[in-house]
């Protein structure tokens, strides 16, 4: 696409960015009622969430202090002395065309808005990139499904398939394209606050056994809230799923902080994201599985090389860790984590780089605070933004081929981080897309197909959900 400006379109451009300087917004989100989704009649007692417990979504974005708007080839670098990321108003029409099914809409955006980035390290006078993107590395966007209903997480399978869990309890099936009326399966989960059905996984040798991994919050035998880490199983004679083993049992849970995100490694284990449930001293505590990063082989045993022996825990000091990216080259674990809502200041979400034993110091340090035998942050939102930081994932080709991109629920939008080459604990840059587009975004992957599919999370009360129910987006380049 060729961009053409006129003489009166600065003068507009900067009139609209003084009006938006000028404005202030103001959002609350309100925690909804407790819902019960049952796998058999006997169904559980909810509790609802605290308004306490909600305060990490309740922080607004920055109001931006620099703006610079460029054409579509130039890069202009500014330094400033906030960290409020500039913008530039630069959006492209929108032509949504629907299927005679009403299951797909493409959206031919070339140029949705100019990307924000900023520097990694949160000194006094950062330096911002500002740029307006070559069109080519702007994605096309289609509604690849919708009619879901607070998604958590996806994944593929090699016969086509792809799995998307949903929090009230079901795991869903897109097949030739098309959400399936019937869930795969129904788990009887407690969803409360951001409790329930959360992180799934499929078995690398998934054609072979067709073993299904999920994480979900329930109610113990004696009443109290617990996470569990499960394997299910295709009946082949069905095609639907069973519960096979329980992997880990009881670990602490509340109606926040339930962490959720489970990911297979490059090395074969099986890795589970654990936050600290609202106890903030667990997340120190290596006699507890709250705020920590756990690995475990398949069938629920301890590797032999965990960095504590005979225990799953591959990394502590987390607050609510959501998201695991495996950088393909050189295999380093990338996680994103949300950091404190009041209790510790506020914002300063977080993307570590994941070492196997070390302690990442929540609560004792956030942000970029150090301490020794403590582990800072690759990157932080700092005390003025808040992300509120869930899936992600490495691209491994196209325009983006190398970036980390990561979705952002109180963010509404994901986020494409580029690390130093040169030091795997640096960054060079981070660019914001489609910033409030979609609503809540909760989890990235890149697909078989190499596009990139991405899942909203509007249907729980905390953000507002289209007539349609949440959707999972399709991200493709031209050719």
């Amino acid at each position: 696409m060729k961009w053409a400006f006129s003489t009166r379109l600065p003068l507009l451009v900067i009139a609209v960015l003084i009006l938006a300087a000028c404005g202030t917004t103001s959002t609350t989100s309100v925690a909804p009622p407790a819902k019960t989704v049952a796998a058999s009649p006997a169904a559980t007692t909810q509790a609802a969430p605290s308004a306490a417990s909600t305060a990490a979504t309740n922080t607004p974005a920055p109001q931006a202090t620099a703006t610079a708007i460029v054409s579509p080839t130039t890069t202009t670098v500014l330094t400033a002395t906030s960290r409020a990321a500039p913008t530039a108003a630069l959006t492209a029409a929108t032509t949504v065309t629907r299927t005679a099914a009403a299951t797909t809409v493409v959206t031919a955006t070339r140029a949705i808005t100019a990307t924000r980035a900023i520097t990694a390290t949160a000194v006094a006078t950062a330096t911002k990139i500002v740029e307006t993107p070559d069109p080519a590395a702007v994605p096309n966007v289609e509604i690849f499904a919708e009619g879901l209903d607070t998604p958590w997480a996806i994944a593929f399978a090699p016969d086509g398939r792809i799995f998307i869990n949903e929090r009230p309890g079901r795991i869903r099936v897109i097949k030739d394209g098309k959400l399936l009326a019937e869930p795969w399966m129904t788990l009887g989960v407690n969803e409360a606050g951001e409790a329930g059905l959360l992180g799934l996984a499929l078995d690398p040798q998934f054609a072979q056994n067709r073993y299904v991994y999920v994480a979900y919050t329930d109610r113990s035998p004696e009443g109290g809230l617990r996470n569990r880490l499960v394997r299910l199983r295709e009946d082949p004679a069905t095609g639907k799923g069973v519960m096979d083993k329980v992997l880990i049992d009881n670990v602490p849970a509340n109606t926040n902080h339930d962490g959720g995100r489970v990911k297979f490694g490059p090395d074969g284990k099986l890795y589970w994201t654990m936050g600290e449930a609202g106890n903030m001293p667990s997340a120190q505590d290596l006699k507890t599985l709250s705020g920590k990063i756990l690995r475990i082989n398949s069938d629920g045993n301890i590797p032999a090389d965990n960095p504590i022996p005979g225990s799953p825990i591959y990394s502590y000091g987390h607050r609510n860790p959501q998201g695991l990216a495996w950088q393909p080259e050189t295999k380093r674990l990338y996680a994103t984590e949300h950091g404190p809502s009041g209790e510790k200041g506020c914002c300063q979400d977080e993307v570590n780089l994941i070492e196997p034993g070390k302690n990442y110091g929540w609560p004792t340090i956030t942000g970029d605070q150090k301490k020794a035998g403590m582990v800072s942050p690759v990157i932080q939102s700092t005390t003025s933004e808040t992300w509120a930081p869930s899936g992600a994932t490495f691209v491994t080709s196209g325009p983006w081929q190398g970036s980390m991109l990561f979705t952002g629920l109180r963010g509404q939008t994901l986020y494409r981080l580029t690390l130093d080459p040169a030091d795997p604990t640096k960054t060079k840059g981070l660019e914001r897309l489609f910033a409030g587009q979609y609503g809540r975004l909760r989890d990235v992957a890149e697909g078989p197909d190499g596009a990139i599919y991405v899942l909203t999370s509007n249907g729980d009360g905390r953000g507002n959900l289209p007539p349609d129910g949440d959707r999972v987006l399709r991200l493709t380049f031209a050719q």
